[in-house]
Order: structure tokens, then sequence, then C-alpha cells
């Protein structure tokens, strides 16, 4: 008989964010995602973050993605929603 596991990884992201653009700047950079939670019925692999270093204007996805010791894997959205409120000159 093979066992073989199956199951992927569960993953929880980190919540929605709001943040304004930088002072000058018409984007985000240096935002502080938060980490995802994930958990698996067997060994853990990397969890793993694909994202830009900088954010522009406008509602922004960041995809977590975990993948276990077995290539089982999961994915959970992240929002970043960024805002221009510097006054305009």
């Amino acid at each position: 008989m093979v066992v073989r596991d199956t199951q992927p990884p569960t993953l929880t992201c980190p919540p929605d964010l709001t943040v304004t653009v930088d002072p000058g700047a018409c984007v985000a950079t240096g935002v502080a995602l938060g980490s995802p939670i994930a958990s698996d019925n067997c060994r853990r692999g990397d969890d793993e973050e694909r994202c830009a270093a900088q954010f522009p204007v406008g509602t922004n996805r960041v995809t977590w993605t975990v993948t276990d010791a077995n290539g089982n894997s999961a994915t959970c959205p992240q929002r970043v929603v960024v805002r221009d409120t510097q006054a305009q000159p």
C-alpha cells in the first residue's frame, strides 16, 4: 500500500490594508503586509509572498502561497488599497 499526502495546507491571509502614498510620490513603499497563518496535516514547506516593492494608487492584489513538503499548495489574496491624500498644487 502506498500512502500519499494529497491534502493541501490551509492558509489564512493577513487582513486587507489601506495606506497612503509616500510624501511627494504617487506610490506607497515599505508597506507592512503582515504574515499569513498556514498549517498542514503533514510537514509544512515554505510560505511565499508575491508582491511588488511599491504599490501604485488604487487597489493592488498580493497573492500568498504556501507549499507543503509533498508539493501540495494553497493560495490566498490580500488587497492593498493605496490612496493619494496629498494636496494638489
